[in-house]
């Protein structure tokens, strides 16, 4: 499995991409903006300077830079120069650099002369220089004044804060990039891990992923795809059951028609008593075989119900009474009581039809399990937000280890008796399915001291409040 897929690589630049930018933007261009700014802040101070120098020049000479200079011996960051009409330096406030005498040709001179103003700022060194060129008339001649001021101490403070930002640029970007690479990488292996596990399964292999864990999109989808593989593999085994038991089930009564049909061929002078037999047990055959394939359809059509769309408000009781109409005669030969407590205003969203299907199942299961001689009692009522719709019977029960299989499609607890009855062990299934459908449960358990007891529960849905009318009888 590789370490990264594309997409966590494309993720992985982004993330490098956005810490070099946090460094970038700290270490280079924070300080580029603020010594821009350091350098544009003295631009008015050093022209009011260089103007109002000027003009104590105009008014006291060159004396006035002398002055200057012995009043600031120890140096203040300020440097004067002052040229005459022919640009030659007359004046100059540096001990280490004096340029008297001197010829001093400045960028901007000429503009100067023509009586403009020039400011002039630049980081060398280390350090802020900032100058201002201005001219003052003195004898006739019009003279140059230069202004050089260095400021060392806001140079050393941009010094440090240079530092600082770069650090803290490194500070601000490296460990989010780390944690990003590492988030990454276990992300893409977790991400790896799933991609697996949907390829097994599209081959039809049903792996667990319970080893992805938290609470995160990625862990949510690996628990609902371990959910979706296990009812996948469920359902499998189900098909592979149903379609044994079915070939089982459709063999046998096959078998039997193939052995009658075949002793009536094979028997050239067969009585008419004996074709009779044998035909008889040819169409019992077949009517079984008819009803496992009625089963089976019924099935089929509960498995692939397109949905509620079909679903109306039905109440429950009338159909409960029709079903113990036509189940009263078989009950009545086996010596069976019909008992009823139904409750009016019990209704479901379902159709007449599944939930026909459904009470006839279980009160007809209760018929041809019930004990001779007693009763079969079903109960209708409504408690809470749900419809309860039990069916008692006093037989011989359900033997505990069978409970949670009797559901199962052909599943029958008493095989002989089931084929003495007709049963196909499809009936439960087909009641289960229906129940389902109609977003109802059903449960089966056994009575004390013996019988049997199924309770299905359907969510209640309420009738629509009847519109008021007034007294001339219009609806409000």
């Amino acid at each position: 499995m590789r370490f990264f897929s594309r997409y966590t690589v494309k993720l992985s630049v982004c993330a490098f991409f956005s810490a070099a930018a946090i460094i970038l933007l700290s270490s280079v261009l924070a300080p580029a903006l603020l010594k821009s700014a350091l350098l544009k802040s003295k631009s008015q101070y050093m022209q009011e300077t260089a103007a109002v120098f000027s003009h104590t020049l105009e008014s006291d000479g060159f004396d006035a830079v002398s002055e200057y200079a012995a009043a600031n011996k120890n140096g203040s960051g300020l440097r004067f120069i002052v040229t005459d009409g022919s640009l030659c330096v007359v004046a100059d406030t540096s001990d280490a650099a004096n340029l008297c005498g001197q010829k001093l040709i400045l960028p901007g001179t000429r503009e100067v002369l023509d009586g403009g103003t020039r400011f002039d700022a630049a980081f060398e060194n280390g350090e802020f220089i900032y100058s201002a060129l201005s001219s003052f008339e003195k004898d006739g001649e019009r003279c140059i004044l230069f202004v050089r001021f260095t400021d060392y101490e806001t140079a050393a403070l941009f010094s440090k804060c240079r530092k600082a930002l770069f650090f803290s640029g490194l500070a601000f970007g490296l460990p989010p990039l780390g944690f990003t690479v590492f988030f990454l990488a276990n992300f893409g292996i977790r991400l790896g891990k799933h991609s697996d596990s949907v390829e097994l399964l599209t081959l039809g292999k049903y792996v667990s992923s319970d080893d992805i864990r938290g609470h995160d999109e990625i862990s949510n989808a690996a628990r609902l795809l371990d959910d979706f593989a296990k009812r996948q593999e469920k359902t499998e085994e189900l098909r592979k059951r149903f379609v044994s038991d079915a070939s089982h089930e459709l063999k046998t009564p096959l078998a039997t028609v193939k052995l009658l049909s075949d002793s009536i061929l094979l028997t050239p002078n067969i009585s008419s008593e004996d074709a009779h037999e044998f035909l008889t047990d040819i169409s019992t055959e077949i009517d079984r075989l008819t009803r496992i394939c009625t089963k089976l359809l019924q099935i089929t059509k509960f498995d692939t119900l397109s949905g509620e769309s079909e679903f109306v408000r039905v109440e429950l009781s009338p159909i409960i009474e029709n079903v113990c109409r036509m189940l009263s005669r078989p009950a009545l030969s086996a010596g069976l009581e019909l008992r009823q407590e139904l409750q009016d205003g019990c209704f479901v969203l379902a159709n007449y039809d599944t939930m026909y299907q459904i009470f006839y199942n279980l009160i007809e299961n209760a018929v041809k399990y019930g004990a001779d001689g007693k009763e079969i009692r079903i109960y209708l009522y409504l408690k809470g937000k749900s419809v309860i719709f039990i069916v008692d019977d006093d037989g011989l029960g359900i033997p505990e280890a069978e409970l949670a299989r009797i559901f199962d499609r052909f599943y029958r607890v008493d095989k002989a008796r089931a084929r003495a009855t007709g049963g196909t062990g499809l009936g439960l299934s087909i009641v289960a399915t229906a129940v389902k459908n109609c977003h109802g449960t059903i449960e089966a358990q056994n009575r004390a001291p013996h019988g049997a007891r199924f309770i299905v529960r359907f969510p209640f849905c309420p009738p629509d409040p009847e519109p008021i009318s007034d007294e001339g009888g219009r609806q409000q």
